[in-house]
């Protein structure tokens, strides 16, 4: 039989003689080896190797790109330049053979691998530089301990800096309520998640496999040094990584006890007792809910960039950033649209009444159907037009997916 070892040094020496045993290595003699032993390149793969050519690579990994994805830097989207090939087909290859050849990157190409890298650093794991060790890995230690609020608002802080933008570090104005931000798509949100909460279910998990598979040699582990001798609650170490309330709940409960008939354990998050991840957060989140509206996946079924969904999502909300929001505001105390003179400039005017926007639509739209297009709110106008309702055809156009681009663009 073995013994316990609880001091942490030994622990930690243990362990490193473990890995040091099972991934170490065991030099010895080397035998001698004659200079045909290893197979030499042929000419065919040395040639290969050396081949800063890949013509055909470059415009094939363009070609494999979403046309309608996220725009770059220059402002174009790759279907720009997938269409218009034969003319930019020869400085992208250029390019790229240049890149591989060891020219630096454009500052501004070279902005996302910085913000990648400095992502990673925060979060543990610096993915282009520094060399990765124990203490690089410490947060995989920790990954079932309880973020500090602190750190959970530090990190939701970053994220609303994504996903509304920031110049000279400081962030743009948040059109929408961060809470509204993280309920589900289908009740108006993004789909985004209150990090406290969320790293709560992932503690919640740990929970309930802790009391679910007693035979899984951790959970015995943990049971065995939660359950004094005297057969009640030791739960000095677990608060550690467990709230003080919960311990609280914890020792009002009976811990098991080998005399005892066993428990089923079940989750009432769910009708079948299984637990998961997205209905324990949905159940912390409930009441905080907004109600589940069919309007709110329309802007994510179009097939295009997710700027533009996110636009569609922003103009739904009556939230782009008008004369109407801004004195709303407080930031201007005037409603007036300088474009037309008009005294009201709110979304729906912006995108469908104004005179410059309706030089567009008029020039696409058939002259019997302007009046119905003309007509209704503006939840009715982009619900009509983004379920094609309008029964719209443009040669062939999936006309959901213009109707985006072009509100986009006005």
């Amino acid at each position: 039989m073995g013994e316990w070892i609880m001091d942490k040094k030994q622990l930690k020496l243990e362990v490193i003689n473990f890995y040091t045993t099972l991934y170490g290595e065991h030099p010895g003699l080397m035998r001698c080896f004659t200079s045909n032993a290893f197979p030499r390149l042929i000419d065919r793969d040395f040639n290969l190797l050396n081949n800063t050519g890949f013509d055909e690579e470059i415009k094939a990994a363009l070609f494999d790109m979403a046309p309608l994805e996220a725009l770059g830097s220059d402002g174009y989207h790759t279907f720009f330049y997938q269409s218009q090939w034969d003319h930019v087909g020869a400085s992208i290859r250029r390019w790229v053979k240049g890149i591989f050849a060891g020219n630096s990157i454009d500052l501004e190409l070279n902005k996302s691998l910085i913000e990648m890298s400095n992502l990673g650093s925060y979060i543990g794991v610096p993915f282009f530089h520094e060399k990765v060790t124990n203490n690089t890995l410490r947060f995989v230690v920790d990954k079932t301990m309880m973020v500090p609020k602190g750190l959970c608002d530090e990190i939701d802080h970053i994220v609303r800096k994504f996903v509304w933008g920031f110049n000279n570090g400081n962030a743009n104005v948040a059109l929408v309520s961060w809470n509204s931000v993280c309920q589900p798509r289908a009740h108006g949100g993004l789909g985004l998640r209150h990090l406290k909460d969320h790293n709560t279910s992932f503690m919640m998990n740990v929970g309930f496999n802790i009391v679910s598979n007693v035979n899984a040699l951790w959970v015995w582990v943990l049971q065995t040094n939660m359950i004094a001798g005297d057969g009640l609650w030791n739960l000095d170490i677990s608060k550690l990584w467990i709230l003080e309330e919960v311990i609280n709940k914890i020792v009002r409960v009976s811990p098991p006890h080998p005399s005892s008939s066993s428990d089923k354990i079940v989750s009432s998050a769910t009708s079948t007792g299984s637990f998961f991840l997205k209905n324990a957060y949905g159940k912390i989140r409930g009441d905080a809910l907004n109600p589940k509206e069919r309007i709110w996946e329309l802007p994510w079924i179009l097939k295009g960039s997710q700027w533009i969904c996110f636009f569609l999502w922003l103009a739904f909300k009556h939230h782009l950033l008008t004369n109407v929001e801004r004195v709303r505001r407080g930031i201007v105390n005037n409603n007036v649209f300088g474009f037309c003179g008009q005294d009201y400039e709110d979304v729906l005017h912006v995108l469908r009444d104004c005179s410059a926007a309706r030089i567009i639509w008029d020039k696409l739209i058939l002259e019997e159907r302007l009046s119905r297009f003309y007509n209704g709110s503006l939840h009715n106008w982009m619900t009509n037009n983004l379920q094609n309702h309008l029964s719209i055809t443009l040669d062939g156009v999936d006309w959901p997916c213009l109707f985006g681009i072009i509100t986009w663009h006005i």
